[in-house]
């Protein structure tokens, strides 16, 4: 998925493909190509249409299954190479709906999942918070070098 804008179709267009319009919460897999992990739809893309290179999973609200829980399944290791494992036996990496669908998913109760994608959000906010500190750190280290020897350049010139 992009959101850079570039690429439109015409309103009258996209009426008609209403169908292929994703949701907050779907999940998108690439059905041919290069095989990576799956992503979830944001809120700020709901509406866009998608690719015909993509498989969209919906999850039914009568189905009990959260779309973040799913996606942490799907996006495992060992999930994303059962899919390439699958594409790879055809002449061009390419996988189907039913192929998909024919992957194992253990689906704990409601409950759980939440809880489950509960800790994986606090996990992913704590990861960026310390890539951010860490970037930070780096770009102060560099400032306080570049104070402390009143210099911009890193060469040091040489001693007569």
């Amino acid at each position: 998925m992009s959101d850079s804008g570039d690429e439109r179709v015409a309103s009258e267009l996209a009426d008609r493909l209403g169908r292929y319009r994703l949701e907050a919460g779907d999940i998108v897999c690439v059905r041919a190509g290069a095989m990576g992990p799956p992503a979830l739809v944001r809120r700020d893309q709901a509406g866009w249409l998608m690719s015909s290179n993509v498989i969209r999973l919906r999850c039914r609200e009568d189905a009990q299954v959260l779309p973040g829980y799913l996606l942490a399944v799907l996006s495992r290791p060992e999930a994303i190479d059962w899919v390439r494992d699958r594409a790879a036996a055809t002449a061009a990496p390419f996988i189907t709906k039913a192929v998909l669908e024919s992957q194992k998913v253990l689906l704990p109760p409601f409950d759980v999942q939440q809880e489950i994608v509960e800790s994986l959000v606090l996990l992913r906010e704590r990861s960026t918070a310390h890539r951010e500190l860490a970037a930070a750190i780096t770009r102060t280290r560099a400032l306080l070098v570049e104070q402390l020897t009143g210099s911009r350049t890193s060469a040091i010139p040489p001693t007569t």
